[in-house]
Protein backbone atom coordinates (compact mmCIF):
# COMPACT_ATOMS: atom_id res chain seq x y z
CA UNK A 1 0.00 0.00 0.00
CA UNK A 2 1.00 3.56 -0.95
CA UNK A 3 0.21 6.29 1.72
CA UNK A 4 0.81 10.18 1.53
CA UNK A 5 1.85 11.64 5.12
CA UNK A 6 2.42 15.16 6.19
CA UNK A 7 6.08 15.04 7.80
CA UNK A 8 6.32 13.96 11.47
CA UNK A 9 6.49 10.92 13.94
CA UNK A 10 4.39 7.68 12.91
CA UNK A 11 3.58 4.37 14.48
CA UNK A 12 2.98 1.92 11.66
CA UNK A 13 1.19 -1.11 13.03
CA UNK A 14 0.24 -4.13 10.72
CA UNK A 15 -2.12 -6.93 12.39
CA UNK A 16 -3.31 -10.73 11.12
CA UNK A 17 -5.30 -13.00 12.74
CA UNK A 18 -3.28 -15.60 13.95
CA UNK A 19 -0.02 -13.83 14.28
CA UNK A 20 1.44 -11.53 16.43
CA UNK A 21 1.19 -7.53 15.63
CA UNK A 22 4.24 -6.06 13.55
CA UNK A 23 4.78 -2.62 14.90
CA UNK A 24 7.77 0.02 13.63
CA UNK A 25 7.72 3.73 14.27
CA UNK A 26 9.36 6.12 11.63
CA UNK A 27 10.38 9.77 11.21
CA UNK A 28 9.02 11.04 8.30
CA UNK A 29 10.92 14.41 6.39
CA UNK A 30 8.87 16.45 3.80
CA UNK A 31 9.44 15.29 0.21
CA UNK A 32 10.74 11.96 1.51
CA UNK A 33 9.82 8.83 0.63
CA UNK A 34 10.29 5.72 2.79
CA UNK A 35 10.04 2.03 2.07
CA UNK A 36 8.74 0.00 4.93
CA UNK A 37 8.38 -3.96 5.33
CA UNK A 38 6.52 -5.13 8.19
CA UNK A 39 6.08 -9.15 8.91
CA UNK A 40 3.61 -10.22 11.67
CA UNK A 41 5.02 -13.51 13.66
CA UNK A 42 3.01 -16.36 13.66
CA UNK A 43 1.93 -17.11 17.29
CA UNK A 44 3.17 -20.62 18.30
CA UNK A 45 2.77 -21.97 21.37
CA UNK A 46 5.01 -25.24 22.64
CA UNK A 47 5.00 -28.72 24.55
CA UNK A 48 7.52 -30.05 27.20
CA UNK A 49 6.72 -33.77 26.61
CA UNK A 50 8.03 -36.21 29.47
CA UNK A 51 7.44 -40.30 29.64
CA UNK A 52 7.82 -43.27 31.78
CA UNK A 53 10.21 -44.15 31.01
CA UNK A 54 12.43 -41.81 28.73
CA UNK A 55 14.07 -41.57 25.83
CA UNK A 56 10.75 -42.43 23.56
CA UNK A 57 10.75 -41.08 20.27
CA UNK A 58 8.29 -38.23 19.51
CA UNK A 59 6.14 -38.01 16.25
CA UNK A 60 4.01 -35.15 16.03
CA UNK A 61 2.14 -34.82 13.36
CA UNK A 62 4.40 -37.80 11.65
CA UNK A 63 7.33 -35.50 12.00
CA UNK A 64 9.72 -36.78 14.11
CA UNK A 65 10.72 -34.15 16.57
CA UNK A 66 13.31 -36.09 19.06
CA UNK A 67 13.32 -37.97 22.27
CA UNK A 68 11.36 -37.23 25.80
CA UNK A 69 12.20 -35.42 27.75
CA UNK A 70 12.12 -32.93 25.36
CA UNK A 71 10.70 -29.29 25.38
CA UNK A 72 9.15 -28.72 21.25
CA UNK A 73 8.93 -25.20 20.76
CA UNK A 74 7.21 -23.36 17.29
CA UNK A 75 4.05 -25.46 17.35
CA UNK A 76 1.10 -24.08 15.55
CA UNK A 77 -1.72 -23.28 17.40
CA UNK A 78 -4.34 -25.76 17.28
CA UNK A 79 -4.83 -29.82 17.32
CA UNK A 80 -1.96 -32.00 16.49
CA UNK A 81 -1.50 -35.48 16.63
CA UNK A 82 1.32 -36.62 18.89
CA UNK A 83 2.80 -40.59 19.31
CA UNK A 84 5.22 -41.84 21.45
CA UNK A 85 7.13 -44.84 20.32
CA UNK A 86 9.71 -47.15 22.24
CA UNK A 87 11.33 -50.43 21.92
CA UNK A 88 8.93 -53.23 24.09
CA UNK A 89 6.64 -50.64 24.98
CA UNK A 90 2.41 -50.17 23.76
CA UNK A 91 3.03 -47.04 21.27
CA UNK A 92 1.28 -44.08 22.82
CA UNK A 93 -1.00 -41.70 20.25
CA UNK A 94 -3.35 -38.85 21.02
CA UNK A 95 -4.68 -35.51 20.09
CA UNK A 96 -2.65 -32.38 21.83
CA UNK A 97 -4.32 -28.56 21.66
CA UNK A 98 -1.59 -26.04 21.33
CA UNK A 99 -2.33 -23.12 22.44
CA UNK A 100 -0.41 -19.86 21.76
CA UNK A 101 2.17 -18.30 23.48
CA UNK A 102 1.84 -20.99 26.28
CA UNK A 103 3.22 -24.42 26.90
CA UNK A 104 1.64 -27.26 27.50
CA UNK A 105 3.19 -30.15 30.19
CA UNK A 106 2.94 -33.61 28.85
CA UNK A 107 4.07 -36.70 31.15
CA UNK A 108 2.95 -40.09 29.96
CA UNK A 109 3.48 -43.70 31.06
CA UNK A 110 4.33 -46.70 29.11
CA UNK A 111 2.89 -49.97 28.87
CA UNK A 112 5.07 -52.93 28.19
CA UNK A 113 3.98 -55.14 25.18
CA UNK A 114 4.01 -58.64 27.30
CA UNK A 115 2.12 -56.80 30.01
CA UNK A 116 -0.79 -56.35 27.65
CA UNK A 117 -0.25 -59.52 25.67
CA UNK A 118 -0.45 -61.31 29.67
CA UNK A 119 -3.69 -59.05 30.50
CA UNK A 120 -5.06 -60.11 26.98
CA UNK A 121 -4.32 -64.06 27.86
CA UNK A 122 -5.77 -63.55 31.35
CA UNK A 123 -8.98 -61.91 29.57
CA UNK A 124 -9.73 -65.65 27.71
CA UNK A 125 -9.01 -67.47 31.05
CA UNK A 126 -11.40 -68.08 34.21
CA UNK A 127 -10.64 -65.55 36.85
CA UNK A 128 -11.21 -66.21 40.91
CA UNK A 129 -11.04 -63.36 43.55
CA UNK A 130 -12.18 -61.59 46.18
CA UNK A 131 -12.96 -58.22 46.57
CA UNK A 132 -13.46 -55.70 49.57
CA UNK A 133 -15.79 -52.57 48.92
CA UNK A 134 -18.16 -50.02 50.20
CA UNK A 135 -21.99 -48.85 49.36
CA UNK A 136 -21.51 -44.67 50.51
CA UNK A 137 -24.42 -43.65 48.82
CA UNK A 138 -27.58 -44.87 50.82
CA UNK A 139 -27.09 -47.77 52.42
CA UNK A 140 -23.38 -47.22 53.67
CA UNK A 141 -21.89 -50.31 54.30
CA UNK A 142 -18.49 -52.43 54.02
CA UNK A 143 -19.00 -55.16 52.22
CA UNK A 144 -16.39 -58.72 51.72
CA UNK A 145 -16.84 -60.73 49.16
CA UNK A 146 -15.56 -63.77 46.78
CA UNK A 147 -16.23 -63.65 42.56
CA UNK A 148 -15.18 -65.36 39.65
CA UNK A 149 -15.32 -64.75 36.09
CA UNK A 150 -16.13 -67.24 33.18
CA UNK A 151 -15.16 -66.13 29.65
CA UNK A 152 -16.40 -69.08 28.05
CA UNK A 153 -19.50 -69.10 29.43
CA UNK A 154 -21.10 -65.94 27.97
CA UNK A 155 -18.89 -63.98 29.97
CA UNK A 156 -20.86 -65.34 33.53
CA UNK A 157 -19.88 -63.45 36.14
CA UNK A 158 -20.68 -64.59 39.70
CA UNK A 159 -20.49 -62.63 43.49
CA UNK A 160 -20.91 -63.77 46.95
CA UNK A 161 -20.07 -61.85 50.13
CA UNK A 162 -21.14 -60.38 53.51
CA UNK A 163 -21.98 -56.80 54.19
CA UNK A 164 -21.83 -54.57 57.35
CA UNK A 165 -23.71 -51.57 57.73
CA UNK A 166 -21.26 -48.73 59.03
CA UNK A 167 -24.02 -46.49 60.10
CA UNK A 168 -26.49 -47.31 63.34
CA UNK A 169 -30.42 -46.68 63.59
CA UNK A 170 -31.44 -43.45 65.94
CA UNK A 171 -32.32 -45.12 69.71
CA UNK A 172 -35.61 -46.90 69.15
CA UNK A 173 -38.39 -47.07 72.00
CA UNK A 174 -40.50 -49.80 72.66
CA UNK A 175 -43.44 -50.39 74.84
CA UNK A 176 -45.78 -52.78 76.25
CA UNK A 177 -49.34 -53.09 75.69
CA UNK A 178 -50.07 -50.53 78.58
CA UNK A 179 -47.90 -47.95 76.68
CA UNK A 180 -44.76 -48.75 79.53
CA UNK A 181 -41.16 -48.01 78.06
CA UNK A 182 -39.72 -51.59 78.03
CA UNK A 183 -36.50 -51.36 76.33
CA UNK A 184 -33.98 -49.07 73.82
CA UNK A 185 -32.21 -50.28 71.06
CA UNK A 186 -30.20 -49.28 68.32
CA UNK A 187 -29.97 -51.75 65.61
CA UNK A 188 -27.13 -52.00 62.91
CA UNK A 189 -27.63 -53.91 59.32
CA UNK A 190 -25.79 -56.69 58.46
CA UNK A 191 -26.48 -59.50 55.39
CA UNK A 192 -25.38 -61.67 52.78
CA UNK A 193 -25.68 -60.89 48.55
CA UNK A 194 -25.39 -62.89 45.83
CA UNK A 195 -25.10 -61.85 42.31
CA UNK A 196 -24.79 -62.82 38.84
CA UNK A 197 -24.03 -61.23 35.63
CA UNK A 198 -22.31 -61.37 32.12
CA UNK A 199 -18.89 -59.36 31.61
CA UNK A 200 -18.17 -57.47 28.42
CA UNK A 201 -14.74 -57.31 27.80
CA UNK A 202 -14.31 -53.26 26.45
CA UNK A 203 -10.75 -53.27 25.66
CA UNK A 204 -7.76 -55.01 26.95
CA UNK A 205 -8.14 -53.78 30.66
CA UNK A 206 -11.87 -52.89 30.71
CA UNK A 207 -14.69 -54.36 31.74
CA UNK A 208 -18.53 -53.75 31.98
CA UNK A 209 -20.62 -56.11 33.32
CA UNK A 210 -24.59 -55.73 33.77
CA UNK A 211 -25.51 -57.84 36.90
CA UNK A 212 -29.00 -58.82 39.39
CA UNK A 213 -28.82 -60.29 42.46
CA UNK A 214 -30.77 -61.05 46.14
CA UNK A 215 -29.43 -59.57 49.34
CA UNK A 216 -30.86 -60.69 52.76
CA UNK A 217 -30.72 -58.52 55.55
CA UNK A 218 -30.40 -59.22 59.40
CA UNK A 219 -30.37 -56.89 62.17
CA UNK A 220 -27.71 -56.95 65.09
CA UNK A 221 -29.20 -54.87 67.71
CA UNK A 222 -28.38 -53.20 70.85
CA UNK A 223 -30.68 -53.43 73.81
CA UNK A 224 -30.95 -52.03 76.92
CA UNK A 225 -34.19 -52.98 79.52
CA UNK A 226 -35.71 -50.38 80.79
CA UNK A 227 -37.99 -51.05 84.06
CA UNK A 228 -38.15 -54.66 83.65
CA UNK A 229 -36.27 -57.78 82.03
CA UNK A 230 -37.89 -58.26 78.27
CA UNK A 231 -36.96 -59.46 75.23
CA UNK A 232 -36.06 -57.08 72.04
CA UNK A 233 -39.49 -57.77 69.61
CA UNK A 234 -36.76 -57.04 66.83
CA UNK A 235 -34.29 -59.04 67.67
CA UNK A 236 -35.06 -61.69 64.61
CA UNK A 237 -36.31 -58.87 62.32
CA UNK A 238 -35.02 -59.44 58.76
CA UNK A 239 -35.68 -58.36 55.01
CA UNK A 240 -35.19 -59.82 51.61
CA UNK A 241 -33.92 -57.59 48.27
CA UNK A 242 -33.49 -57.68 45.00
CA UNK A 243 -30.59 -55.09 42.90
CA UNK A 244 -29.99 -54.48 39.76
CA UNK A 245 -26.84 -52.95 38.63
CA UNK A 246 -24.06 -52.60 36.30
CA UNK A 247 -20.36 -53.14 36.96
CA UNK A 248 -17.66 -50.72 35.63
CA UNK A 249 -14.06 -52.63 36.00
CA UNK A 250 -10.37 -51.34 35.09
CA UNK A 251 -7.57 -54.32 35.35
CA UNK A 252 -4.76 -52.50 36.88
CA UNK A 253 -2.17 -55.73 36.25
CA UNK A 254 -2.82 -59.12 36.59
CA UNK A 255 -4.11 -59.48 40.13
CA UNK A 256 -5.74 -55.84 40.70
CA UNK A 257 -8.96 -54.75 39.81
CA UNK A 258 -9.98 -51.72 40.56
CA UNK A 259 -14.35 -51.14 39.96
CA UNK A 260 -17.32 -48.85 40.63
CA UNK A 261 -20.99 -50.72 40.21
CA UNK A 262 -24.09 -47.85 40.48
CA UNK A 263 -26.87 -49.96 41.55
CA UNK A 264 -30.47 -49.79 42.77
CA UNK A 265 -32.52 -52.12 45.23
CA UNK A 266 -35.94 -53.39 45.90
CA UNK A 267 -37.40 -54.88 48.90
CA UNK A 268 -39.10 -58.20 48.10
CA UNK A 269 -40.00 -59.43 51.41
CA UNK A 270 -39.79 -58.01 55.19
CA UNK A 271 -40.56 -59.79 58.50
CA UNK A 272 -42.96 -57.78 60.62
CA UNK A 273 -40.36 -55.87 62.99
CA UNK A 274 -38.37 -55.33 60.17
CA UNK A 275 -41.52 -53.40 58.60
CA UNK A 276 -42.01 -51.47 62.03
CA UNK A 277 -38.25 -50.19 61.76
CA UNK A 278 -38.41 -49.72 58.24
CA UNK A 279 -41.19 -47.33 58.66
CA UNK A 280 -39.54 -45.33 60.75
CA UNK A 281 -35.59 -45.64 60.78
CA UNK A 282 -33.91 -44.31 57.71
CA UNK A 283 -31.00 -46.39 57.95
CA UNK A 284 -33.18 -49.42 57.99
CA UNK A 285 -35.00 -48.52 54.69
CA UNK A 286 -32.18 -47.59 52.41
CA UNK A 287 -30.31 -51.25 53.54
CA UNK A 288 -33.00 -52.73 51.92
CA UNK A 289 -34.38 -50.09 49.04
CA UNK A 290 -32.80 -47.41 47.54
CA UNK A 291 -29.84 -46.23 44.88
CA UNK A 292 -26.23 -46.92 46.12
CA UNK A 293 -23.04 -46.58 44.36
CA UNK A 294 -20.54 -49.91 45.28
CA UNK A 295 -17.21 -48.93 44.82
CA UNK A 296 -13.85 -51.20 45.78
CA UNK A 297 -10.83 -53.09 44.91
CA UNK A 298 -10.48 -56.98 43.86
CA UNK A 299 -7.73 -58.87 43.89
CA UNK A 300 -7.15 -61.93 41.41
CA UNK A 301 -5.71 -64.94 41.89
Amino acid sequence: ISVNLDPGTYNIKATMQGYHDAIKTISLKKEEVINLSLKPDLIRGSANITTSPSNATIYIDGKNMGNTPKLVTHLDVGSHTLELRKNQYVPIRKTINIVGDQTININEHFTTKAKVQRLKDNANKNQYGFHLCTDFISSNSVMLGLEGYFPKMAGLTLEFGGFYGLTRTDECNWYDNKSNLVGIANYTPTGVYFNAGVGINAGVQFRITPYTGLKYIALISKWKNVGYSSKDPAKKSNAIGTVLGCKFSYLANEHIQMFFAPNYSFGINKSNGYKVLYSKQETIKKALEGFNIKCGISYIF
